[in-house]
């Protein structure tokens, strides 16, 4: 770690931004329940602008979180390997996560809106490419949330040094993210958006609490 690096407010508050208005995005995420293939497509497409406007939203956060991210490793060090490391599962986590959203709020709806267009026979088809889409958003997105913790969990073991603020985030890192981690690669086995909200939480407070550090030039 440098010593006496100046603040980095512009990163420093896109991590703050990003823990605040991630979880509000994520909040509002869409849950379609109907059953029937009719009345599923119907409510896919009812529902396709509040998809759009909340998976666009947290692209585009994402995106931002990667800048943030990105500067965050340069003042940390890229030549430590936890460094290094973590930045490369956050790339990962960020590609993916991208990619489930975009299957999820933009092919999802587009799709669903021929359906409607067509007869049963045509929606009985294009029910099996929904489901081929889910199953990719449910892969992609647990990779994304896998790949995320550990790039958590890896930087939080970096910031176990001599400084009580940063030790203080690394536990909090590795407490948050290490359940999280034991829950996905154990426990869940399909994600929902009730499962999603509490796991994007708890990495949306450790950038949040890196992002206040990073305003205050105390990392």
């Amino acid at each position: 770690m440098k010593e006496n690096l100046p603040p980095d407010r512009v990163a420093g508050s896109l991590l703050l931004a990003y823990g605040v208005l991630g979880v509000a995005a994520i909040a509002h995420h869409p849950v379609v329940s109907q059953r029937a293939p009719a009345d599923f497509v119907k409510a896919i497409v009812a529902v396709g602008p509040m998809d759009g406007f909340v998976h666009g939203s947290l692209i585009v956060l994402m995106a931002l979180l990667y800048f943030a991210l990105l500067r965050y490793a340069r003042r940390r060090g890229m030549q430590s390997g936890l460094v290094l490391g973590g930045l490369v599962a956050a790339s990962t986590g960020v590609s993916a996560l991208t990619g489930a959203a975009l299957i999820d709020g933009f092919f999802g709806p587009e799709f669903g809106s021929r359906l409607a267009m067509g007869n049963q026979a045509a929606i009985g088809a294009g029910i099996q490419v929904m489901v081929a889409a889910a199953l990719a958003i449910q892969i992609l997105s647990k990779l994304g949330f896998v790949a995320t913790a550990t790039s958590i969990v890896l930087w939080s073991i970096d910031l176990l040094d001599r400084e009580s603020a940063h030790v203080m985030l690394g536990a909090l890192g590795l407490v948050t993210q290490g359940l999280g981690l034991i829950f996905l690669l154990t426990i869940s086995s399909t994600l929902t958006p009730h499962t999603i909200v509490p796991l994007f939480a708890a990495q949306a407070l450790w950038y949040a609490a890196n992002g206040a550090l990073m305003v205050r030039g105390r990392l």
